[in-house]
């Protein structure tokens, strides 16, 4: 049994002693020469540590500019070089940023060659594989190689997080909204470059979005972050927001002339396009459209306002109408000839029913009219036994 255990201790004694401890620097400023290797942005020790500080991970920044490493990449990068990430001990930050001080317009390496930065080549791979040599077969993850090689984001790019990330925003706002409040409509987002760029990065990934409170006026701000990554740090996104109003439609075609009705008419969202174009929303209530008459025919999806309704006619041309006229405690009416058709508030002609005389009046209902008082020339018209 003794002998087992001292071949045990022998056997795994190289095991622990190939092992390294490297903690990731979130900041590492004044990186110099060519590349960037694994002792610019982390610390190493342990066994190996002098090999492992100086494995090259990649190209150095312009000089003045700035760069991110994630951890994920310099654990694959390692691997693609033959270091097991399961051999040593990776830790410290998530994600690194590599700065290049100004001055100097050529850099050397350790070898001590000047290095030009290559020309934009067709993959971030290929690129990989022409500055470091890597076995291309080792490198597993893709999105782990678009982190170290840094490519300028397209605006469809940048269009496409934008969208991604303002649907998340919308998400949330949905899921808390109260049934007896508007609902608010993220018009835009803001997004640093930096987190435009991680999450381009990621593109695919599930997004999650926690609101910082109500809003301040028409902003707010929330956080953003990746739904399946816990250790992704979460971006501070400022969302620009509207209340969504509602907008009365036909859901029925309509006839000229035919009347609204709640069977035919609902409410919907006005669309962001329309509110930002600041275009009439037309009726926002039943109310406001019920009992009103087409004044042309409408399509389904149309929404009604002034412009295609209007109140149903009350009196129609031809038609004999009664016409009220009072003061005093006294009301006289007669019978006439409407010359004129009329909604509800329209003054319009009337002639006598015996004779071919005229004067105004006032619709008020359903074959109904009136006029304010009875002057001399209206008094001169009211026919005997029309006193009521």
């Amino acid at each position: 049994m003794r002998f087992l255990l001292l071949l045990l201790t022998f056997a795994t004694a190289p095991l622990v002693a190939v092992a390294a401890d490297i903690t990731l620097l979130e900041n590492a400023v004044g990186v110099s020469g060519a590349l960037v290797r694994l002792g610019d942005v982390a610390k190493v020790s342990g066994a190996g540590a002098e090999r492992l500080a100086d494995a090259p991970l990649m190209p150095s920044p312009a000089p003045g500019t700035t760069q991110y490493l994630s951890a994920g990449a310099v654990r694959d990068l390692l691997a693609a070089q033959g270091e097991s990430a399961s051999v040593h001990r990776l830790r410290g930050a998530y994600r690194i940023q590599i700065t290049t001080p100004l001055g100097g317009s050529a850099r050397v390496d350790a070898a001590g060659s000047a290095w030009d930065r290559p020309s934009p080549v067709a993959s971030p791979a290929e690129s990989l594989g022409g500055a470091f040599r890597v076995r291309r077969s080792a490198v597993s993850e893709p999105v782990g190689v678009r982190n170290v090689a840094v490519r300028r984001l397209s605006p469809r790019d940048t269009r496409a997080v934008e969208e991604a990330v303002a649907a998340a925003i919308q998400t949330t706002l949905d899921a808390g909204r109260e049934a007896d409040r508007p609902r608010l409509l993220v018009r835009r987002v803001e997004l640093t470059d930096t987190a435009v760029r991680e999450l381009a990065e990621h593109a695919g990934a599930a997004i999650e979005a926690v609101v910082d409170g109500s809003p301040v006026g028409s902003t707010l701000t929330a956080q953003v972050g990746l739904a399946d990554d816990p250790n992704h740090d979460p971006h501070r996104v400022v969302a620009h927001v509207v209340e969504q109003p509602l907008r009365l439609v036909v859901v029925t075609p309509l006839s000229r002339g035919a009347l609204v009705t709640s069977s035919s008419v609902r409410l919907e969202p006005v669309p962001l396009e329309e509110i930002d174009s600041h275009q009439s929303t037309g009726y926002t209530t039943l109310e406001e459209g019920l009992g009103r008459e087409a004044t042309r025919p409408l399509r389904i999806g149309e929404a009604l306002s002034d412009a295609n309704t209007a109140p149903p006619l009350m009196v129609r041309r031809n038609e004999e109408v009664e016409v009220v006229s009072g003061g005093g405690g006294v009301s006289v009416s007669m019978r006439v000839i409407a010359t004129q058709e009329g909604r509800i508030g329209d003054l319009i002609s009337v002639q006598m029913l015996d004779r071919n005389e005229r004067f105004p009046a006032r619709v008020v209902g359903p074959r109904r009219l009136a006029v304010l008082s009875a002057s001399p020339s209206v008094a001169n018209l009211v026919q005997p036994g029309g006193l009521q």
